[in-house]
């Protein structure tokens, strides 16, 4: 902590990624690796087909982001 205060802090290391048993060290490797897990973890194939019909049409309804600008 004294070190980053003072500024003679080293750079700081980033971590690796375990994928499929491989390891992932360089950091667009680890950021793709990422977003693949977040793609599929909300991808509608991991919905019910009940909630997948709900979201369907939840998504078809227009939002107004029009404001009066009097929120406190």
């Amino acid at each position: 902590m004294v070190r980053k205060i003072s500024g003679k802090c080293s750079n700081t290391k980033f971590h690796h990624l375990k994928v499929n048993g491989d390891e992932v060290t360089d950091i667009p490797g680890i950021a793709n690796s990422l977003a693949q897990t977040f793609c599929q973890n909300s991808s509608s194939q991991q919905c019910t087909q009940k909630f997948d019909s709900y979201r369907r049409q939840a998504e078809n309804n227009w939002l107004s982001f029009k404001s009066k600008n009097l929120e406190t």
